[in-house]
Parts: C-alpha cells; sequence; structure tokens
C-alpha cells in the first residue's frame, strides 16, 4: 500500500544521484498551486525537481499558475514520456469520495505517481509514504507511522507516532492526528482540527475547523465543535444501506 519513500531523502541532497524529476500536477488553484509550491522548494534546494505544467479539465489551455501554465486535460496523462511524473492534490471538502474516483478512474501506473516532501517538513525516517502524496513545509510525520497515497498533509499538519493514514486523505493546516490513531480511506480533516489519540475517523468522514474529536468518527459522519459531535453526513456516490450515521437521524 505504501512506498518505502521518508525522511531520510531530505539529508545531505539525497537526489544527487538521480535524475531529475519531471512533475505535472493534476488540478489548479488551491491543492494543485500548493503542491507547485513544494515542486518549487525542491528545485531551489536541490535542483532535483521541474515543474512541467498543469492539467485541468475546467481551464483554457495556456491558463497561467503558480509556476507554470495548464498543459493539457486530465486524460491527456498519457501522452507525456515515462520521465514525467503526477501528483493530484484534489482534496475538496464533500468531494472526497467522487475525486478519488476520479483518480483511480485514469489508470495511471502506480510507477508513475511521485511523492513530493517538502525541505522544511519533518519527517521520521522510519515512515512510509504513499505514492502521489504531499507533504508541505512545517509537516510533520512521526516514528512508525504510514501515510497512503494520494494524501496531502498541508503547512502544520501533524502525523504523531503509530498512526496509519489511508489513501486519499486531507490532513489540513495545523491539523494534529496523535499516537495510534486510524484515519479511513478519503477522510477531510480540516485546519486545526485535533484528533485524540487512539481515535478511529470512518472513511469518507469530514472533521470540521477547530474540532476536537476524543471518540471514533463512523464513515461519512461530519463531525464540528469541542468536543466534536456529529452534525450531519457527508452524501457519498454509493452511500451503504446500513451505515452508524444513521442512528443519529442523518444522512441521505
Amino acid at each position: 500500500m505504501v512506498s518505502t519513500e521518508h525522511a531520510a531523502a531530505l539529508r545531505n541532497n539525497p537526489w544527487r544521484n538521480n535524475p531529475m524529476i519531471n512533475v505535472v500536477i493534476l488540478g489548479g488553484k488551491g491543492g494543485g498551486t500548493l503542491a507547485a509550491q513544494t515542486v518549487l522548494a525542491l528545485s531551489s534546494a536541490y535542483g532535483s525537481h521541474r515543474l512541467i505544467g498543469y492539467l485541468n479539465d475546467r481551464l483554457e489551455i495556456g491558463t497561467q499558475l503558480h509556476g507554470g501554465a495548464v498543459v493539457g486535460r486530465f486524460e491527456d496523462w498519457a501522452r507525456f514520456e515515462g520521465d514525467v511524473k503526477f501528483v493530484a492534490p484534489l482534496h475538496k471538502a464533500g468531494a472526497m469520495q467522487e475525486n478519488a474516483g476520479r483518480i483511480a478512474g485514469l489508470a495511471v501506473p502506480a510507477t508513475r505517481w511521485t511523492t513530493l516532501i517538502d525541505p522544511m517538513s519533518n519527517v521520521a525516517e522510519d515512515a512510509r509514504l504513499g505514492r502521489g502524496s504531499v507533504v508541505s513545509a512545517a509537516a510533520q510525520i512521526g516514528p512508525n507511522s504510514s501515510i497512503g497515497r494520494h494524501c496531502y498533509l498541508r503547512a502544520g499538519a501533524i502525523v504523531s507516532h503509530d498512526v496509519v493514514v489511508s489513501g486519499n486523505v486531507y490532513l489540513g493546516h495545523r491539523s494534529v492526528v496523535l499516537g495510534n490513531c486510524r484515519i479511513g480511506t478519503g477522510a477531510h480533516i480540516a485546519p486545526g482540527a485535533i484528533i485524540r489519540d487512539g481515535t478511529r475517523v470512518g472513511k469518507y468522514a469530514l472533521v470540521g475547523m477547530g474540532a476536537v474529536v476524543t471518540r471514533d468518527v463512523p464513515p461519512f459522519a461530519i463531525v464540528q465543535g469541542v468536543p466534536a459531535r456529529i452534525t450531519g453526513a457527508v452524501t457519498p456516490a454509493d452511500w451503504p444501506a446500513e451505515n452508524p450515521v444513521r442512528r443519529f437521524g442523518v444522512g441521505p
């Protein structure tokens, strides 16, 4: 599930014996341009990465974004040579499942996804990071923790020790996931939220800004407040017949 890319890759110019990594970002303003900032930081620090441009299904080809321009649509990934790698920071709240499906549907080979780790992040040597994930400046990942594929740790996000974060998860600015937590596929943890140690957050759940989660969060639940309480449900593409959120009287 995860690759062995980790923090040791950030010391003593680890890219010095590797070929240039050419990066194309699937996305646009927001997650895409912030991922571009990490590409540019790696380029400045090590000369190891080069931003080729963006693939975007909505903006006109040629539209200028941070560090580059829109060079095609999502499906155009296949026309790039094998030395071009991709990231797809598509983590909009309320659309996590839809966007995860969009990424999977492109059928990009696993080897074509790259992992971006900002030089100013702090990642334990034994932490494991999945392909396609982005770790922003000032983010931290603790010992023996694993991050799945296509995750995004925004600036200042903290993942403590022995945490398992599944694929397609978003950890917002200054969010904190304490030790021994389990974060399900596609969960969206908003800025400033804190997940108490040993807690589980279900797949595609949404944790609101500044929430303090002290108990397990069911799949697809929206939780807010201090302490966090269920206030609604994310409407998924394939809402399960039985879901723990239903007993709270919310959901479709």
